[in-house]
């Protein structure tokens, strides 16, 4: 995964697998709140055009970021 990012928004470009490109992902933004057991989650449906899919994820203070990308119709992470 390719991270780009800005003060108020990174962007962050996944490669699918070829099979898989244009179609439905669910992306699931995590924030992990540092020395703290919270958590929280955004979920976000997009259609792909194409063999790499581009999104953006907005920084929080004190948090680790992650990204889950889940293939709506098979379930592939």
């Amino acid at each position: 995964m390719d991270v780009q990012g800005a003060v108020d928004e990174l962007h962050l470009t996944a490669s699918l697998p070829v099979e898989l490109a244009l179609s439905e992902w669910d992306i699931y933004k995590v924030w992990r709140t540092r020395g703290k057991d919270e958590v929280a989650v955004e979920k976000e449906h997009v259609l792909s055009s194409g063999p790499l899919l581009t999104f953006g994820m907005a920084p929080r203070e004190n948090t680790f970021q992650d990204a889950v990308l889940v293939h709506a119709k098979s379930g592939t992470c």
